[in-house]
């Protein structure tokens, strides 16, 4: 039992310390770089808000897009657009950029996408996996951090004490 406890307590405090260094570097990025999309190198996660491309991707999935040299008809892209981002499927390419239209609507995006605007093209889904990000970047989430934290590190030190104490006791 004991060694399932210290199993749970690590785990906790890794998925708690990745969630903390990404959050501060996703802070440190927009504040120190003026970035408003962090990423490491051409690599970069983002939230899906809507079901414009279902079945494919739906609200709430995590997608990893990754940034192309160039990108053709038939690609799942993320692109900005009125400060925005959109995750839509090209459908044709013009000399001035790109027609956009999402999987599960009726008629192609209005305007053209300029490719320097294209953040990536789509390489992976995981299903879900938004809603756990989007709660933790509410104040609530952002509190639930705070405490899970404090109740790991000052519970464990805690259950540590009562362990010795209970070992002296029935001694």
């Amino acid at each position: 039992m004991k060694i399932i406890g210290r199993c749970f307590y690590l785990m906790a405090a890794a998925v708690l310390s990745l969630i903390v260094i990404l959050n501060f570097w996703q802070i440190g990025a927009k504040v120190l770089f003026r970035k408003a999309y962090p990423s490491s190198s051409c690599w970069y996660p983002a939230v899906v808000m809507s079901g414009s491309m279902e079945p494919v991707v739906s609200a709430g999935d995590i997608i990893i897009v990754h940034k192309e040299d160039a990108y053709r008809p038939g690609d799942i892209v993320t692109f900005s657009e009125n400060g925005n981002l959109i995750t839509h499927r090209i459908v044709e390419e013009t000399p001035e950029g790109f027609v956009t239209k999402g999987d599960s609507n009726n008629a192609p995006d209005g305007g053209i996408v300029a490719g320097d605007s294209i953040h990536g093209r789509m390489a992976a889904v995981i299903p879900g996996a938004g809603y756990a990000v989007l709660f933790f970047r509410k104040p609530v989430g952002k509190l639930a951090i705070v405490l899970l934290s404090i109740l790991l590190f000052w519970g464990s030190d805690r259950a540590g004490l009562l362990q010795e104490t209970g070992r002296k006791t029935s001694e």
